[in-house]
């Protein structure tokens, strides 16, 4: 069980450190685990994260989490230019993961259409390997959007001006959406 932790919060870390083209209608993604995420909330917001870690099949708390986790930790893990800012949490509707995953795929799609690239480690942080300097193909993102929100994840769709994708697993926090 060690192992898997480690490799999703490692697979969480990998997607906050690439580099997505700013000012381009592109897809982003960013993710993180609820630890990392209780780094960033304070007061209510981190009994929000502390509920949810506590009971993380319980739907309840589902928009709540999004709002914490579309709030600080999000506004410090991307450029000021992104329109995510301001992005509030009740517009987003439940899906399955079926149209989770298809809305990823589009979001990938029009990425490459557009002629989107994604680098590899951003330019202030030091690639950890020579994997990790290189490039990501687009297409990558929807398999490691799927290896992080398993059968057992909840999904949230916000497709009014969007789309974004909010995946909620047991233990991390993530979206994709067109920029």
């Amino acid at each position: 069980m060690a192992d898997a932790t480690q490799e999703r919060l490692a697979l969480t870390r990998r997607i906050n450190r690439l580099v997505f083209a700013e000012y381009a209608s592109v897809g982003w993604f960013k993710a993180t685990t609820l630890g990392d995420l209780l780094a960033y909330a304070a007061g209510p917001d981190e009994e929000v994260v502390r509920a949810y870690d506590r009971d993380p099949h319980d739907p309840a708390r589902d928009r709540d989490l999004i709002r914490v986790f579309l709030g600080e930790w999000l506004v410090c893990h991307h450029p000021e230019s992104m329109g995510t800012y301001a992005l509030e949490a009740e517009p987003f509707r439940r899906v399955d993961r079926a149209e989770a995953l298809a809305a990823v795929q589009g979001i990938a799609a029009a990425s490459i259409d557009s002629g989107g690239e994604i680098g590899g480690c951003l330019d202030w942080l030091t690639p950890v390997s020579d994997a990790e300097a290189a490039d990501v193909p687009y297409s990558q993102l929807p398999r490691w959007f799927a290896a992080l929100f398993g059968s057992d994840s909840r999904f949230y769709l916000r497709d009014d001006g969007g789309p974004w994708v909010v995946g909620l697993a047991p233990d991390a926090v993530g979206m994709m959406w067109m920029e």
